[in-house]
C-alpha cells in the first residue's frame, strides 16, 4: 500500500456542498473520476476505495472525531502516519488555492487537531484547500462561513481546483 488519502468533512445531507466538506467532496470527486465504488467499512468508521495502490476515505464521524477513524485506517492497513494525507478545507487560503504541507499543524482545524491527537504525531502530509472567499465587507465568522454551500458564482472555481489537484501529482510530491 503507497499511501492512504482521507477526505475530512461532515456526514449528512445538511453539510453537503459546504465549505467544510472540501476533504469530502475531493475524495468523492476523484471516486467517480476513477469510476470506483464505496466500500463500506464500518467497524474503520468510513467509506473507502482503492486505486493505483491508494486507499481513498470519507469518514462516518464528524470532523472532530476523524482521529478516531484516521488511526483505524492506519492500522488496519499497516500504513504509517507519513504515508497520510488528509485532505481538508483551509480557510487560509482563497478560493481555488491549494498547498501541500507535511508536519504542519492547524490550530483552529479542529478535524487536523483530532487526527494530531489520536496519531500522537503531526507527521502526516495536509492537502490543504482554500475555502475563503469572503470580502473585507462580508466577514462572516469562520465557523458560520465554512458551513456554508458553495455559491453558485463559485462553483466553476471550486470544480477547477478539485481538477488541478491529482492524486497522483499529490503522491509524486509526498515521495519527493
Amino acid at each position: 500500500m503507497e499511501g492512504i488519502f482521507v477526505g475530512l468533512g461532515n456526514p449528512g445531507p445538511e453539510y453537503e456542498e459546504t465549505r467544510h466538506n472540501a476533504g469530502r467532496d475531493w475524495v468523492d470527486f476523484w471516486r467517480r473520476q476513477y469510476r470506483e465504488s464505496w466500500q463500506p467499512k464500518k467497524r474503520l468508521l468510513s467509506e473507502i476505495f482503492q486505486h493505483d495502490n491508494f486507499i481513498f476515505a470519507i469518514l462516518s464521524v464528524f470532523m472532530n472525531q476523524s482521529g478516531k477513524s484516521v488511526s483505524k485506517l492506519l492500522s488496519m492497513f499497516k500504513v504509517p502516519p507519513a504515508k497520510l494525507c488528509v485532505v481538508h478545507d483551509e480557510l487560509d487560503l482563497p478560493l481555488g488555492q491549494w498547498k501541500l504541507s507535511f508536519g504542519r499543524s492547524s490550530p483552529l482545524h479542529k478535524g487536523v487537531i483530532s487526527v494530531e491527537e489520536l496519531l500522537g504525531t503531526r507527521e502526516f502530509w495536509r492537502l490543504r484547500l482554500g475555502v475563503d472567499n469572503r470580502t473585507p465587507y462580508q466577514r462572516l465568522p469562520g465557523e458560520k462561513y465554512v458551513l456554508q454551500k458553495f455559491l453558485p458564482e463559485e462553483r466553476g472555481q471550486w470544480q477547477q481546483l478539485l481538477e488541478q489537484t491529482s492524486p497522483l501529482e499529490i503522491a509524486r510530491q509526498m515521495r519527493e
